[in-house]
């Protein structure tokens, strides 16, 4: 059976290369190896990549987050996240990568599906 994304899910699927190797154990800090799309329309600093971007009452990012499998390993991190707002709402946003302490390591902004 096919399961199909809701109204108003986002399915990450990410490869990551260069990510901390840290990632490859559990973390309890906030947004440990997390995975996120944010508020923000650019990468320049705190204030312009805002917060975990969601439309309802608790932050459906919070448990989202990559796995590094062994020493010079890509990280990996796949979820079905559900955001409560549509697929353009979320062009143009920072995609934002932690490392283990919950920092910020990499962002970028969410493009538009490709044309086929």
């Amino acid at each position: 059976m096919t399961h199909l994304p809701e109204a108003g899910s986002v399915h990450v699927n990410a490869l990551l290369v260069g990510v901390d190797p840290r990632c490859s154990e559990d973390h309890d800090a906030p947004n440990a190896c997390g995975i996120h799309i944010h508020s923000g329309y650019d990468c320049a600093d705190a204030d312009t990549i805002g917060g975990h971007l969601y439309a309802g009452e608790s932050d459906p990012w919070s448990a989202v987050a990559y796995q590094v499998l062994g020493p010079g390993r890509p990280g990996t991190g796949e979820d079905m996240v559900t955001v409560g707002m549509s697929a353009s709402d979320l062009i143009g946003r920072a995609f934002v990568v932690h490392d283990s302490y919950g920092e910020r390591i990499a962002c970028g902004l969410v493009a538009p599906p490709a044309e086929a």
